[in-house]
């Protein structure tokens, strides 16, 4: 008495194929399913990130509020020290948030946080913060690490970043 081995042989090969594309079946389905649904979750995340709020409150003061405390990154942080007429306050601004850290965009993000309009630069200097704007009388300069800074200054780690809205007699002599 003999055995059909290649009966039994071909019924077990066929099990496999259907098993090995069941698998591949679920395998794209799934796959497919999880790569729509990360994007759609992906633009709910950015849009809850970068939209500001409709109940948040939006000033023309950049001396308003103050982000207080340090951000937990390491040496990647920049200071900016911004000083109004009135008042002159510190913040510490974590670099890994904004996108190629010049001095524009540190401020822009800044002024995205704190709800601050407008923000004009003309000619590669800030012109305009808020409600304080270049006259005759007044004028905004910006320092990175101590030296003259326009909006295309690369902010450094750990670098001090200093916006002065001064007179005109302390910076025009």
């Amino acid at each position: 008495m003999t055995l059909h081995k290649p009966h039994f042989l071909s019924e077990i090969l066929s099990v496999i194929l259907v098993i090995i594309i069941a698998n591949f079946f679920l395998f794209s389905l799934i796959r497919s399913n999880t790569q729509r649904m990360g994007t759609e979750l992906g633009d709910k995340i950015n849009y809850f990130a970068i939209t500001n709020s409709k109940q948040k409150t939006i000033t023309d003061d950049p001396c308003k509020w103050v982000i207080v405390g340090d951000p937990d990154a390491g040496n990647n942080y920049a200071k900016l020290e911004i000083s109004c007429p009135n008042k002159k306050i510190l913040n510490s601004l974590d670099l890994r948030a904004i996108d190629g850290a010049n001095l524009e965009t540190l401020l822009v993000e800044y002024s995205r946080i704190q709800g601050i309009e407008p923000l004009i630069f003309n000619d590669k200097q800030l012109t305009q913060w808020g409600n304080l704007k270049n006259d005759d009388s007044y004028k905004w300069q910006c320092f990175v690490a101590n030296k003259l800074a326009n909006k295309d200054t690369v902010i450094g780690k750990t670098n001090l970043v200093q916006c002065n809205f001064i007179t005109k007699d302390l910076t025009w002599k």
